[in-house]
């Protein structure tokens, strides 16, 4: 392998952090989740410390493709696969909801590395539930409102304030469940029922 992308593992195998379940203090709480720059790195977080373009260009190495080497680097360890386990995939756009709610929510928790109650505070969170929800087909505006603990008419607003590259990144951790932060089974969701059909617990 070139020296340069030696160089990429080595700096890689210093300073990044593997995607662990988080650990729970002596109360059984759940310790905040530490950052990866496995997550940065392939574009799957909002507002990354390290990104794929400045690892290219601090290491000169060749940009094209370095998403899918360092995840194949990060995933290729005799814990998960020696050669590597599939480049995630991000969700596509569409006017029929066929993920649930919750999935969707908990995406943006782990794109933005925020609690899951962020969503109903005013913030890059709900924004951003707003806009991956609209994305991805739930267009009802009451229910998103009621969800996110807001006005319809905030919904509306949000609509038009849509962050491009957080999108992107929600896409990506909605797409596969290994990026997504779940939430354990007695925490709390106002306003998202578990199954993540709003009609099955008054949007729970």
């Amino acid at each position: 392998m070139h020296r340069r992308e030696n160089a990429l593992l080595e700096v890689d195998r210093q300073f990044r952090v593997h995607d662990v379940p988080p650990a729970s203090d002596r109360r059984g709480r759940r310790l905040p989740r530490c950052r990866s720059t496995h997550r940065d790195a392939i574009g799957a977080c909002v507002d990354p410390w390290i990104t794929a373009d400045r690892l290219a260009i601090a290491l000169r190495i060749s940009r094209r493709g370095l998403e899918a080497r360092h995840h194949a680097y990060v995933s290729g360890d005799p814990h998960a696969s020696v050669t590597g386990t599939p480049m995630p995939q991000p969700v596509l756009s569409t006017t029929r909801a066929t993920l649930p709610i919750t999935t969707l929510h908990e995406a943006v928790a782990a794109a933005t590395r925020t609690p899951l109650e962020a969503i109903r505070r005013p913030g890059i969170a709900r924004g951003l539930f707003v806009a991956l929800a609209i994305d991805r087909g739930w267009r009802d505006t009451a229910i998103l409102a009621e969800l996110a603990g807001c006005s319809t008419r905030t919904i509306q607003r949000l609509v038009t304030e849509v962050d491009v590259a957080g999108l992107r990144a929600a896409r990506l951790c909605a797409g596969d469940p290994r990026l997504i932060q779940r939430a354990r089974p007695h925490q709390a969701r106002r306003g998202i029922s578990r199954a993540g059909d709003p009609r099955q617990s008054q949007y729970e």
